[in-house]
């Protein structure tokens, strides 16, 4: 484990609450898809892909 996972969680959970924020403030004035782009991204967001998987293989710099 690195040192960097709690500030790129940190970093993530700030993004996913700015987007909910952004969300509450401008869902009403701007176009659909704009909406569901920002959805989309936020659920990217929210998955957590920080913990470790272990059915993929490691891939170093050299791959």
């Amino acid at each position: 484990m690195t040192a960097e996972r709690p500030t790129e969680s940190t970093t993530t959970l700030q993004t996913v609450a700015f987007i909910d924020t952004w969300l509450d403030d401008n869902a009403t004035w701007v176009d659909s898809r704009v909406v569901d782009f920002a959805l989309d991204v936020r659920t990217l967001l929210a998955t957590d892909t920080l913990t470790p998987n272990e059915t993929r293989e490691p891939v170093g710099a050299d791959a």
